[in-house]
């Protein structure tokens, strides 16, 4: 988080730090602060490793306490930033497409209609 956000050499400093995102004083100088405000994620599902991550409410908000919660990777991917390369896909659509079932209906609607 730290990195992406200062550190320029970092691969994904151009979506944080070259947006202009920060951490916050508070916690850019202390890991202790971070986690007296955060509080420990809660419990993993079953099976899974390394389920929660910190997420922003606002993704073109600094990473502070007011905006930052402990997230599902579904809420990860759904708070996301139109990309460039398909600037139309809505943050409706992407929704859906995240959804297994959605995805399965669509694939068998595109068969019907190729088979008529």
């Amino acid at each position: 988080m730290r990195s992406r956000c200062r550190n320029p050499n970092d691969p994904n400093f151009e979506y944080y730090g070259g947006r202009g995102i920060k951490v916050c004083k508070r916690w850019d100088t202390s890991f202790e602060r971070l986690f007296a405000d955060m509080g420990e994620p809660p419990p993993n599902p079953p099976g899974k490793k390394r389920y929660w991550s910190i997420e922003r409410r606002n993704n073109d908000g600094d990473y502070t306490p007011s905006n930052c919660y402990w997230g599902t990777p579904n809420q990860q991917n759904s708070n996301q930033r139109k990309p460039k390369h398909r600037p139309w896909i809505s943050t409706a659509m992407k929704k859906h497409w995240r959804d297994p079932k959605w995805r399965a209906r669509q694939v068998a609607a595109l068969k019907r209609a190729s088979v008529k």
